[in-house]
């Protein structure tokens, strides 16, 4: 087998260290050992694979340093590593291997900074670096790799601004600097990356407004599919007019900064067709909910929770069709053959946020508009989402009652109304894939229905509030006035002894009457003989019936002898 050329052992469960025997194949261009259980150190050996142009070792539990042996490979074009238990720096060698196109040694315990010697990889379209522990400033030499369609440093130590020479990267397709300590504003200059498909600088501490322009990326990013920028420092205004935004864009993510202003009502929901995900949540956004909002039929993840957004629930959420969707039936969730980068969104360090991201990918519609100034009834068209999982629109002003329509929600796991000011009953039937129920904190009132899943609903799902509520979960006894005792036939007007008196009144006539009698009884002979003189009778009537029983007597036939 000496002349073979492709290797490809991938996903096999091999276990072991890499054999040695490999050394015998002089021809191989490709080897694929990636993702099995292959232990140990990467073999100095295969740096005299000279031969190799793909060599993919990710997924595996290798330890210890990336041997110097492999810069011998000169031929290499694809070097991936990730995902191992690799240690200490970058090695400065790999500047040397100028066909490089695609390095890949994210997901080990790297460290340092980034060698200054990648500058001269010329060639290379693909760099992954992220979740390390790489240090230093951020390298404004990045500018000059001209060829780089992939840019991974996420969840790294990265500090100081985002270099302005990024502007150069024409040709930068993926940008991702999520969890790093990176300051300052955002360059101007990253509009200038015509190409960006996946842009995330969320986890950071940026600061400053939006670069202006971000009000027209269809001119400045028009193939732009997901944007990020949560969980930083950012003000002034969101650029949420919208209008002139690329209809390819999908996910929308601002959530957890400092914006301000309203979200503008002058936007055409339809124009954005692909938006699946907008999460502007932990703001200080005020004024209503734009209607356009309702027309975003692709939409899955709506989170506008945690700010001072005030008026009502917009009536046309009817129409988000994204929700209407069930979740076996969403095979690619947000629309797009390459969804890596949105998988990397897993584990940021906002962890509520990682949750949201993962109902995303496993295709879960999610609504949540809780902690705001909302008012006004719940729209009768939200309970015609029928894809529905996750609905949270606690802590705001709503008010009126619960429809009995959520019961056709039958995908819903998570229902919290709780904090607001709804009235009427608890509706008999609730969908049974309903894990979470919360309506405490209301005005509502009645017996609390009992049986399928309401058998699993604490105490804290309907107190403290709603001092109307009834029943045993909650420990507090329903009783129901004006039920007549069963078997009597009670009818409104029928007399009642009550009715013309009270019950003490009563009470008291009958024990005064009761004494009198007694009184006179005593006193009087006639009233003695009335009352008394019938058991005198009786009692004589006994001493005569037993003397009588103890002489002789005719029986039958016979008579005793006298």
């Amino acid at each position: 087998m000496t002349s073979l050329v492709k290797l490809s052992l991938a996903f096999n469960g091999l276990r072991g260290h890499i054999p040695s025997q490999l050394t015998y194949l002089k021809n191989l261009q490709i080897l694929s050992l990636a993702y099995n259980n292959l232990q140990g150190p990467i073999p100095t050996w295969l740096g005299g694979m000279t031969s190799l142009v793909k060599l993919t070792l990710g997924g595996n539990q290798l330890t210890g340093h990336i041997p110097s042996q492999l810069a011998s490979l000169k031929n290499l074009q694809s070097l991936g590593l990730e995902e191992n238990s690799l240690e200490g720096p970058i090695p400065t060698w790999l500047g040397g291997m100028t066909s490089l196109v695609t390095l890949t040694l994210g997901n080990n315990q790297l460290k340092g900074h980034i060698p200054s010697q990648l500058a001269s990889l010329k060639n290379l379209q693909n760099l992954t670096l992220e979740n390390n522990t790489l240090e230093g400033p951020f390298p404004t030499w990045l500018g000059g790799m001209t060829s780089l369609a992939t840019l991974w440093l996420s969840e790294n130590e990265l500090s100081g601004h985002i270099p302005s020479e990024l502007g150069s990267l024409k040709q930068l397709q993926q940008l991702t600097l999520r969890g790093n300590n990176l300051s300052g504003p955002i360059p101007p200059s990253l509009q200038n990356c015509s190409s960006l498909q996946y842009l995330f600088l969320s986890d950071n501490n940026l600061s400053g407004s939006l670069p202006s322009g971000f009000e027209d990326l269809t001119v400045f990013m028009p193939s732009l599919y997901a944007l990020s920028v949560s969980n930083n420092k950012l003000e002034g205004n969101l650029p949420l007019s919208l209008g002139s935004w690329n209809s390819s864009i999908a996910f929308m993510d601002f959530s957890r900064n400092n914006f301000i202003g309203g979200l503008s009502t002058h936007v055409d929901g339809s124009h954005l067709s692909s938006l699946r995900v907008l999460l502007v949540s932990y703001n200080q956004l005020e004024g209503p909910i734009p209607a356009w909002i309702g027309d975003l039929r692709s939409l899955q993840v709506l989170d506008v929770s945690h700010n001072k957004l005030t008026g009502s629930i917009p009536q046309n959420f009817g129409n988000l069709d994204g929700y209407k969707v069930l979740a076996g039936n969403v095979s690619n969730p947000l629309g797009a053959f390459y969804n890596i980068p949105i998988s990397l969104l897993l584990t940021p360090k906002s962890q509520d946020i990682s949750l949201i991201y993962n109902y995303i990918l496993l295709g879960t519609t999610y609504m949540d508009m809780s902690l705001n100034a909302l008012e006004g009834e719940i729209p009768t068209g939200i309970t015609d989402l029928i894809g529905m999982k996750y609905l949270i629109l606690s802590n705001n002003n709503l008010e009126g009652e619960i429809s009995p329509a959520f019961q056709y929600l039958e995908q819903l796991e998570t229902l919290d109304l709780s904090q607001n000011n709804l009235s009427g009953v608890i509706p008999t039937s609730l969908p049974f894939a309903l894990s979470t129920f919360n309506v405490s904190y209301n005005n509502l009132n009645g017996v609390i229905p009992t049986g399928n899943q309401f058998n699993t609903f604490g105490m804290s799902s309907y107190i403290p509030g709603n001092p109307g509520l009834c029943g045993d979960v909650i420990k507090r006894p329903c009783v129901v006035d004006n039920v007549p005792p069963v078997g009597d036939s009670y009818a409104p007007d029928e007399y009642q002894i009550f009715d013309y008196g009270s019950l003490p009144g009563f009470a008291i006539g009958l024990v005064s009457g009761f004494f009198a009698v007694v009184a006179i009884s005593l006193t009087w002979a006639p009233a003695f003989n009335f009352v008394f003189g019938g058991e005198v009778r009786r009692r004589e009537e006994e001493k005569r019936y037993i003397a009588s029983m103890l002489r002789p007597q005719q029986y039958g036939l016979f008579k005793y002898p006298t």
